[in-house]
This record gives C-alpha cells, structure tokens and sequence, in this order.
C-alpha cells in the first residue's frame, strides 16, 4: 500500500489530507462525547430535575453500560460493511444512528427512550472507534501517516474532556442536541470525501481508484498513477 519511489513529493494534497483527516476525527470526537456523556448527564438524572424522572444508581449504570454490549456486535458489523461496501460508507453508517441517538437522549421522555437513546449510542462509540483509522490509513502520505491516525485517539479524549466541561455548564437539552449537530455535520462532509483508493483497487475499480488519488494528491496525476501502479504490485 505504500510509496515507496524516492522521487516522490510527500506535500503532493496535504492540504486535502489535512481537511479529510479533520472530517474523518470528528467521528472519534463524537464517540468521546458519547463515552463521557454518563459522567454529567448522571448527576442530572438522579436530581429532582430530571426529564424522566429520578433515576436510581442501578438505572444510570445500564445507561453506562448499553453501548458496550451493543458495541460488541457492532464492530464486526462496522467491518463487514467496511469490506463489502467501503470505507466511506462504514463511516456514513455511523452518522443515522448517532443523530438518532441524540434527538431521543434530548427529547425523550421517559426511562426507557433513554436506554433506547444510549443503545444507539454503541454505533457512535464503537463506529468511532473503529471505522477512521482504515479510512485514515488508506488515503494519507506515509511519510504523515502515523501522526495523522493519532488524530483519532486525541479526539477521542478531547471529546471526553468537552463532555465533562459542557455536560456541567449546559442544561440536559442543551448539551444532548450538540449529539445531533455534531453528527450531521460530519455526514454531510463525508459526502465530499472520496473512497479510498485502496477499497477501490480491491474491488477492481481502476478509474475510480485513480480519481481518488489524484483528488487526494492534489490533482497531481502523476504521482497518483505512480501511487495506482503500486497498489497492484
């Protein structure tokens, strides 16, 4: 999968590697504020407050713990569908159901569609976990490559940290919907983003694989079929 010419030009698209990298970590961003999302959202829910009434501890601890086994069988879907239908579209996938998750966390109303809400939530979690790093590995430089997929462990606790700031700052409403504004706009600028070029020469798709490198080289056509060539050896 790698370069290996030396006379190759690692800066060839680093601007759109940089933009695609950016999109592609936002779904690990998410997924930390999924993952961080029990910690505040609990004192919420077991205050007189509550929009479901209060919750007990045993209650809170199945909100903790639903994503997980959910998440169990959701990383070998997330790459079943990684392999069938692609890169980009295993990313998409996470997004219906991460927007899902949070209108029914914020406009629930009941115990029950909160369960409901935090199920769903194992797609955002274990989809963001999962699924950037094929994406990411497949479309950047590999002189920039190994620095890029850290991108997706940062964003992970950044998106931790932000949900214990804002989950104390910003009522519940306030601080659920950022779970479906968040995952919105990361669909929707998926839908600019190439499939990788790798995914594309496995399934035998040559012109479309070369299309992807040149966009993701910048339009450098020839270090793109430089790159194609090495692709099938």
């Amino acid at each position: 999968m790698a370069l290996t010419s030396g006379d190759e030009v690692p800066n060839a698209g680093l601007v759109k590697q940089i933009i695609s990298t950016f999109i592609i970590s936002t779904l690990p961003l998410n997924a930390g504020l999924a993952t961080g999302w029990v910690s505040p959202m609990s004192l919420k829910l077991t205050s007189q407050d509550s929009p479901v009434g209060v919750m007990s501890k045993e209650e809170i601890s199945y909100l903790a713990t639903l994503p997980n086994y959910v998440g169990f069988v959701l990383s070998f879907v997330f790459g079943l569908l990684s392999n069938r239908l692609g890169r980009k579209w295993a990313l998409l996938a996470v997004g219906i159901p991460a927007m899902i998750s949070g209108a029914v966390l914020t406009f629930g109303t009941s115990k029950t569609s909160l369960y409901v809400g935090r199920v769903l939530a194992g797609f955002t979690i274990i989809g963001g976990l999962t699924t950037p790093h094929a994406y990411i590995s497949e479309t950047v430089h590999q002189s920039i490559r190994g620095m890029f997929m850290c991108s997706s462990m940062v964003q992970i606790n950044i998106g931790v940290l932000v949900s214990y700031t804002l989950g104390k700052v910003l009522d519940y409403k306030a601080y659920n919907s950022i779970l479906i504004v968040l995952p919105l706009l990361n669909t929707v600028a998926l839908l600019w983003l190439p499939e990788t070029p790798y995914f594309l020469v496995t399934m035998n798709r040559m012109n479309e694989a070369l299309n992807s490198l040149i966009w993701l080289r910048g339009g450098n056509v020839v270090i793109a079929k430089r790159e194609a060539g090495n692709y099938q050896t």
